[in-house]
């Protein structure tokens, strides 16, 4: 076997990004061909947004498992040993980022609203098969297919070559605009970066994974049961004013990662002992840009994701 290194996670990354921007092309095509030969708008059916983000997951997984087998390699960070509790202590950490967060959240896209952004259609649950297709997708297939990305193997490389807090920092920033979404980006920064915590202090994505599908099973929640408007209504009711506000968005954001960090700090006490990994000489070049590759493929994924987050910011403003 030999070592993931930090250019192996940078190529994954690159080319996770290179394929959802080849995939969103083609169902555009698709979209665009069904509507000019029939009428029907198929970018607003249900069934063929699932079936699309179905597509995207399950290739988010397939470059990995793909790069991983054909350079023989496997990231630090997998589907290792854990202890019972680790998911636990995930599916806590899960709940804390998104109720923790949720104010940060909340405040960047008032601020879009308010300056005259138009924001992206959600995911439809209009009905029982709409809410079992989105429990599908976004609370089984999506956490488990990008944190394999982006704590497997994006997380695995940067830690080669980053301190521990810029490698988070990092994965996070590389999960936020991968969504492409500019509302949804702030939240899912502090998500990606959490769950990167995670996955670091135990050395498995499972804390990871479920953190991701609880966070994004509470949102479903919220949007298909009363505890949604509750919610909204509790903190309406805490928000008299911006100054009151800003208080306990700061200070509910300050509690959540000092909480994160704690259970980061029981993950890493209770982590199994890994033997250390014993490799294959492997005399592959650093790459067509030397010791500089890695940055460099990280780069450009990052750079074509902004793009594509500033494109849609702009149709936002323009719509």
């Amino acid at each position: 076997m030999r070592e993931f290194r930090e250019t192996d996670g940078n190529a994954v990354y690159l080319k996770v990004i290179v394929f959802l921007l080849a995939a969103n092309i083609v169902a555009g095509i698709l979209a665009s061909a069904v509507q000019l030969s029939t009428g029907y708008d198929l970018l607003h059916d249900s069934l063929f947004n699932y079936a699309a983000m179905t597509v995207f997951q399950i290739g988010n997984a397939a470059v990995v498992l793909l790069h991983i087998r054909r350079r023989r390699q496997r990231p630090d960070i997998f589907f290792g040993r854990v202890r019972p509790e680790t998911p636990v202590i995930g599916v806590l950490a899960g709940a804390v980022c998104l109720f923790g967060f949720y104010g940060l959240a909340a405040a960047f896209d008032t601020l879009l609203t308010e300056t005259g952004y138009v924001g992206q259609t959600g995911i439809s649950f209009d009905g029982a098969g709409d809410i079992v297709c989105g429990l599908i997708v976004t609370v089984a297939f999506a956490p488990v297919c990008e944190e394999l990305v982006y704590r497997g193997a994006l997380l695995s490389g940067l830690k080669k070559g980053y301190p521990a807090a810029a490698a988070v920092a990092l994965s996070g920033l590389a999960f936020s605009f991968m969504h492409m979404n500019p509302q949804q980006t702030v939240y899912q920064f502090c998500l990606g970066c959490g769950c990167a915590a995670l996955a670091l202090a135990s050395g498995s994505v499972i804390p990871a994974v479920a953190a991701h599908a609880v966070s994004n099973l509470i949102a479903v929640l919220m949007e298909v049961t009363p505890f949604g408007g509750a919610f909204a209504r509790f903190i309406a009711s805490i928000s008299p004013n911006a100054g009151v506000t800003a208080v306990w968005t700061i200070g509910a954001a300050v509690v959540a990662a000092a909480a994160v960090a704690g259970l980061c700090l029981i993950l890493r006490r209770r982590a199994p002992a890994v033997p250390a990994a014993e490799y294959e000489a492997d005399a592959a070049p650093a790459g067509a840009f030397g010791k500089n590759t890695a940055k460099i493929l990280y780069v450009c994924a990052l750079g074509l994701t902004v793009i594509m987050w500033i494109t849609t910011l702009i149709q936002g403003y323009i719509a």
